[in-house]
């Protein structure tokens, strides 16, 4: 909940009556965060934070779709978003501490 706010970070929204089971807890690191997407993985790398880019490129993008032709620019916003999305550690054995400390890593990395 730490995270939920910072200007340019958008975190994973559950709705009323609904559960996740944050199989991927994926950030989205938009032109308003102080720092790129890439930024920011190299700095929670150093700070000993894993991360992960689970989607890079949009389906419509990939090999196997290049005989339908759609190229790029066809879905401008989950092109956008293939280079916005960041995961961060997301699994039970997490401790409070592990998630305080991404956290602050990434609460630092919003006001640096």
């Amino acid at each position: 909940q730490a995270l939920a706010g910072l200007p340019g970070l958008v975190t994973p929204r559950v709705g009323p009556y609904r559960t996740h089971v944050y199989h991927q807890y994926t950030l989205r690191i938009t032109p308003r965060f102080r720092h790129s997407r890439d930024q920011v993985a190299n700095a929670l790398e150093e700070a000993g934070v894993a991360t992960a880019i689970y989607y890079p490129i949009p389906v419509h993008r990939q090999a196997s779709m290049r005989r339908v032709g759609l190229g790029e620019g066809t879905f401008p916003l989950a092109e956008r978003l293939a280079g916005e999305v960041l995961s961060i550690p997301v699994h039970p054995g997490l401790t409070e501490t592990e998630r305080s400390e991404v956290a602050d890593a990434l609460l630092k990395l919003a006001t640096a």
